[in-house]
């Protein structure tokens, strides 16, 4: 394990020192099977954000010019926990890997509280079926995961830099 330790390190160090990231909270975080840096995380996320709202805008005109509006609705409240479960992961992976390189004791990356939001949002959507759709709020929670795989792919088929 020291063997496989050290070679990271020297790893983390090359792919730190070629970015020329100095400051500490540029600590690099795995992701996808390799390093990433704050801003390339901070850029992920835009992204994803910047996609998400579009959907967001997209379920907003469904709302307001169709009859669907309980099933657009329930996309809706979905797809804005979904948002903020996304942000608090990305949020609390930074921290976690500042904590890694400071040293410090790791805390948790909030699962509870992302299973609290997907709580939230059943609940909500069960108490007023009559604004709410289930299903569709359901649907809502995993937009996140559906973005974030299509993301995966675009960058893939993209020549890198």
């Amino acid at each position: 394990m020291g063997h496989r330790t050290t070679i990271l390190n020297h790893w983390t160090a090359s792919r730190v020192n070629n970015r020329n990231l100095h400051h500490a909270s540029h600590s690099p975080t795995f992701l996808f099977g390799r390093l990433m840096s704050m801003p390339e995380l901070q850029e992920l996320f835009n992204r994803h954000r910047k996609y998400i709202l579009f959907l967001l805008s997209f379920y907003v005109l469904g709302w307001g010019f169709t009859s669907y509006q309980s099933i657009f609705l329930g996309l809706i409240l979905g797809t804005s926990v979904s948002l903020f479960s996304h942000w608090l992961i990305m949020r609390r992976t930074l921290r976690f890997g500042d904590a890694v390189v400071a040293g410090q004791k790791v805390r948790s990356l909030g699962t509870y509280s992302r299973m609290a939001g997907a709580a939230f949002v059943a609940i909500i959507a069960i108490e007023y079926p009559e604004y709410f759709h289930l299903y569709s709020a359901i649907i809502g929670l995993m937009t996140i995961y559906i973005v974030i795989m299509i993301d995966y792919f675009i960058q893939q088929l993209q020549p890198h830099k």
